[in-house]
């Protein structure tokens, strides 16, 4: 009876520290992606989290170093992961705007560009 107990408690453990080394690595990537310079203490927690492989983590519980597996972990970091994917996707819709922007300042200067052109012709065709 204990021993199918343990078995049980160790697939729960094994199958949370699988969710948030997923968690931990897509918050990773992202901050990574996004250059966040400001990192939050629990941004520093997420940084330092997984072991040098990358593969699991490097403690259970919670310290200055790690986000650990608990409910309240798991909470965090679903709620950071949700932070950061709106902001890349604020991002990229704010490039989208200045490419926009940009696309249309170069064609202004295209056409004035165009413009001072034929008119300079017309001025020497007008002088001779």
């Amino acid at each position: 009876m204990f021993e199918e107990e343990a078995r049980v408690v160790s697939e729960i453990v094994e199958t949370r520290v699988g969710i948030i080394v997923g968690l931990v690595t897509d918050c990773q990537g992202l901050i990574t992606e996004l250059a966040i310079d400001a990192l939050s203490e629990f941004d520093e927690k997420i940084l330092g989290s997984l072991t040098a492989d990358h593969k699991t983590l490097n403690t259970l519980a919670a310290t200055e170093n790690g986000v650990g597996i608990s409910g309240d972990a798991l909470q965090e970091l679903t709620v950071r992961l949700g932070e950061l994917s709106a902001e890349k996707r604020r991002r990229k819709v704010k490039l989208g705007e200045l490419g926009s922007e940009i696309a249309s300042l170069w064609e202004k200067v295209r056409h004035k560009h165009a413009y001072r052109k034929r008119a300079s012709r017309e001025r020497c065709h007008a002088h001779v």
